[in-house]
């Protein structure tokens, strides 16, 4: 069983070509795939994110999870955070089309949560 030590570790940015974590032992663990550097284009099913680069952060728990958490994350990207009118989450189970929701924090941020019982790697887009 995971220490309460395990928790308190702050997510970290995940190396290229390494894998992604095995939560089984950590339910209360989740990673959060950022899709940055590029934008939106085209309009319902055929709606892509075209040009961007992704990195994961692993480590997120879900009892500290917030607007910081996403803040700290993309300014490691090297985005200053005053831009969160352009950041979006892909709801799991959904689409581009019908699946982005703008995050407003303290909605958002619950949602996100809860999804991440069953979901345990949540998209996160910021269009420029």
């Amino acid at each position: 069983m995971a220490s309460l030590e395990d928790d308190v570790v702050p997510p970290h940015l995940r190396e290229r070509d390494t894998p992604a974590p095995d939560y089984v032992q950590h339910p209360s663990k989740f990673s959060v795939d950022i899709n940055h550097g590029g934008f939106f284009c085209g309009i319902g099913e055929d709606r892509a994110y075209v040009d961007g680069k992704n990195n994961f952060f692993d480590n997120c728990v879900k009892q500290t999870w917030c607007q910081d958490s996403i803040d700290m994350m993309l300014n490691m990207l090297g985005y200053d955070s005053s831009g969160l009118e352009h950041v979006y989450w892909l709801e799991p189970g959904f689409g581009m089309a019908d699946g982005l929701r703008l995050i407003s924090w303290e909605r958002d941020a619950k949602k996100m949560v809860a999804t991440a019982d069953y979901c345990k790697t949540l998209r996160v887009c910021r269009s420029c």
